[in-house]
């Protein structure tokens, strides 16, 4: 028995070989089979197509990426400028909900009262920066003030 070892793939296909692809796989290429290398119409997660074709990992944390920039991340890291950190650098918080790394609107901290100071446009509400005032507090100058 004859095993076919892809080195390269015809356009538009990409060589991979971290990803495990059957017959029944839309994204595989019948020209390959019982091969640990596979050509591929797209690239799996976590990898990118190169300039010449061959699908390479991603930068640790990264999901999508090109190269070294990633643009979406895996569970558990944040997205920072273009790579992917598990948590966020000095001066930046964590955003969950986008998973990316916000600079941090609090210019001045108190430890007994909370931040005392935002970054325009952001208010100070209860010791911490928002964007808009919540409900059943209105503005005065650079602060959100509980309403009687």
């Amino acid at each position: 028995m004859t095993i076919l070892v892809c080195l390269k793939c015809v356009s538009p296909y990409s060589l991979t070989n971290n990803t495990l692809l059957t017959a029944g796989d839309p994204n595989f290429s019948t020209i390959v089979t019982n091969s640990t290398f596979s050509c591929v119409l797209t690239c799996p997660s976590s990898t990118f197509k190169s300039l010449d074709s061959t699908c390479l990992s991603c930068p640790t944390g990264c999901l999508n990426c090109y190269y070294s920039d990633c643009s979406t991340c895996k569970s558990g890291f944040f997205l920072y400028k273009t790579s992917c950190v598990s948590t966020c650098p000095s001066g930046y918080i964590t955003n969950s909900t986008s998973g990316i790394c916000l600079q941090n609107p609090c210019l001045y901290t108190n430890s007994n009262r909370g931040c005392e100071s935002c970054i325009s446009p952001y208010l100070i509400q209860d010791g911490i920066c928002v964007a808009f005032c919540a409900d059943r507090y209105y503005r005065e100058q650079a602060y959100c003030v509980k309403c009687d």
